[in-house]
């Protein structure tokens, strides 16, 4: 009888011994890790971020500001998420390597790739592409699908659109629709007011719309414009539809 309670004592002795062994062991199993967030955004170069919804952000890119009016182009390329390069513009700008461009000393005007211009000293006359340009009064981030009266006109010089009105914009001028204009007390031009209720709306030649907001022109934030500003820094954000969608929600 002896005997086996002694049994029974080491048993159970035993047994405590073994579960608190497993116990410690299930203490040190190492926990796993929590799965890593998505950043984000994603830094493409130096001046192009790809965010997490889509949007592409290109901040103050620099121009040169030293080409005459008539010949100061900056091509750039959703494809690519780039901006074609100076060396090479002359062989790419008659092909559809690009999609939309800007013009002017500070390239504060904008152009689709649409061959059909009727003005032949535009360096893409008479390419097989046919982008197309129009404007809405709305917030970037407020514009989720593609309007349904919406309207393209029909781009004659690509400056003045024919027989197209555009609220609110002196002169039809729809090349800087995206801001007004601050003047000196003598009256001469002195910045542009980026206005955040504006957009750009292109449809592309394979049938995609393209949501774009020009931010600005000069190396400061927008609301930070004045007379002082250095221009040339052109900054802009972008988002591209899923072919055969109207949606351009990237909230």
């Amino acid at each position: 009888m002896i005997k086996n309670n002694k049994r029974y004592l080491l048993a159970l002795f035993v047994a405590v011994v073994s579960i608190q062994a497993c116990s410690n062991d299930d203490d040190k199993l190492p926990v796993p890790e929590p799965e890593p967030e998505e950043p984000e955004f994603l830094q493409i170069s130096d001046h192009i971020k790809r965010y997490r919804n889509g949007v592409i952000e290109i901040s103050n890119y620099l121009v040169d500001t030293t080409k005459s009016n008539a010949n100061a182009y900056d091509f750039y390329s959703i494809k690519d998420t780039s901006f074609v390069t100076d060396d090479k513009n002359a062989e790419l700008v008659k092909t559809d390597a690009w999609d939309f461009c800007f013009q002017g000393l500070w390239r504060q005007q904008l152009y689709p790739n649409n061959g059909k211009m009727q003005t032949q000293s535009r360096p893409w006359y008479g390419n097989s592409t046919n982008a197309l340009i129009t404007m809405v009064k709305t917030s970037f981030d407020d514009l989720t699908t593609v309007p349904s009266d919406i309207k393209f006109p029909e781009l004659t010089d690509g400056y003045y659109p024919q027989n197209y009105v555009i609220p609110d914009v002196p002169d039809n001028n729809y090349q800087i629709y995206w801001a007004s204009r601050s003047y000196t007390e003598a009256g001469d031009f002195a910045y542009f007011i980026p206005l955040i209720d504006r957009c750009y709306i292109f449809k592309l030649d394979d049938g995609r719309y393209v949501k774009f907001q020009f931010v600005n022109i000069y190396n400061n934030a927008p609301e930070e414009n004045t007379i002082s500003s250095k221009r040339g820094y052109v900054s802009f954000r972008y988002f591209v539809s899923e072919k055969g969608s109207l949606d351009l929600s990237t909230k």
